[in-house]
């Protein structure tokens, strides 16, 4: 799944596009595994559970570029990982 995020990224990012909110939300599938990255408008205020998601960067509102959807991408993941070990 993970993989998949990434090749979307990678997609996105060639095109110079930040998507600004890579979390399990946002992320769809299908019976086929195949995956879907959706609602690509960051409206994240700080009171939202999502923040847990957001790049330091995002959260300063200041200049942010690709790595801060890699970020969320590793804060993802390391959810999922710990959620397979519970």
């Amino acid at each position: 799944m993970a993989w998949s995020v990434l090749q979307g990224l990678i997609f996105l990012h060639q095109r110079k596009v930040i998507h600004g909110e890579i979390k399990s939300e946002n992320i769809l599938y299908n019976k086929q595994g195949q995956i879907k990255l959706i609602d690509g408008t960051s409206t994240t205020q700080p009171d939202n559970p999502s923040i847990f998601h957001l790049a330091p960067e995002v959260l300063r509102e200041t200049t942010c570029d690709a790595s801060a959807d890699v970020w969320s991408l590793g804060i993802m993941c390391i959810e999922l990982a710990n959620k397979m070990q519970g």
